[in-house]
């Protein structure tokens, strides 16, 4: 396979169990750094979460936050030489959302009156039990820049949010969770457009991305990447998706991950047929 290939995932429900480990996923993960692949986290989550989770999984590539909302590329990363964004914590961080105040302050006011609460309205406790993450990476979720997770108390009113936020330049997507607040015009897929125009220059042509998720959310990531894979929802069925080339994995979380992108790793490296099962 010539060129250079690009692997952008959504983590939780995707690459991530609903418990957070990956195990099932080491032998895809394994390859991927054997062949020098760059993998590329899009996620919902904060830059600490995800900071704290390429540790875990060993990865030093750039990485996607909050739905889009900024793109961290860690400083001298193959050497490539970047000027835009600001040096944060070791990366070269782009940000392309709103500040987190403003989302705070719709949420407070509109949000409020149709019974929306987010992150920012809860303790750390309460978004450990909402999340079933421990209470360290809960307070880590709780450091927002700018996006938004919310929820409804009482009967979801989420049409009429979402017109209030349009009105105010926001916009509003939906998780696996939660649903989240974000500036207009942010989403995955624009970060991943981003982020591959910058270090595309400084790759062997052609570029190609394969692209994971299981979310709404996931959609304009999908939409974004030569080869889309949508992988079913935890609680079974797949988000209405319907892209050219549209893999679906039959299996979740990550062990769907792991036959998905080995499938299409050795579709790849094949030729041209069609690695649908």
């Amino acid at each position: 396979m010539g060129g250079s290939l690009l692997v952008f995932t959504d983590l939780d429900g995707t690459l991530l169990d609903a418990d957070y480990g990956f195990a099932e996923a080491a032998p895809a993960l394994a390859e991927i750094r054997r062949r020098g692949i760059p993998l590329i986290p899009c996620s919902s989550k904060t830059r600490d979460e995800v900071e704290r989770l390429r540790r875990r999984l060993g990865l030093a590539d750039p990485f996607i936050v909050e739905n889009g909302a900024a793109c961290c590329i860690p400083e001298g990363w193959r050497g490539i030489p970047l000027a835009e964004g600001r040096r944060e914590g070791g990366c070269r961080v782009i940000r392309c959302g709103v500040a987190y105040e403003r989302l705070r302050r719709f949420l407070a006011g509109p949000g409020r009156a149709l019974g929306a609460r987010g992150f920012g309205d809860a303790g750390v406790a309460e978004i450990a039990r909402r999340t079933g993450l421990p209470a360290e990476e809960a307070a880590l979720a709780r450091r927002r820049e700018a996006s938004e997770p919310f929820w409804f108390e009482g009967p979801e009113r989420a049409a009429e949010l979402a017109a209030a936020a349009a009105r105010r330049g926001l916009a509003v997507t939906r998780g696996g969770r939660f649903y989240h607040l974000v500036g207009a015009g942010v989403d995955k897929g624009a970060a991943v457009r981003r982020l591959a125009a910058l270090i595309a220059p400084h790759l062997p042509a052609p570029l190609r991305a394969i692209g994971l998720g299981d979310g709404e959310n996931d959609l304009p990531l999908l939409a974004a990447v030569d080869r889309p894979v949508l992988l079913p929802r935890p609680e079974g069925g797949f988000v209405p998706c319907d892209l050219p080339g549209l893999l679906r994995e039959r299996q979740g979380g990550a062990r769907g991950w792991n036959a998905a992108v080995l499938r299409l790793l050795a579709a790849l490296d094949a030729g041209p047929a069609d690695p649908r099962p």
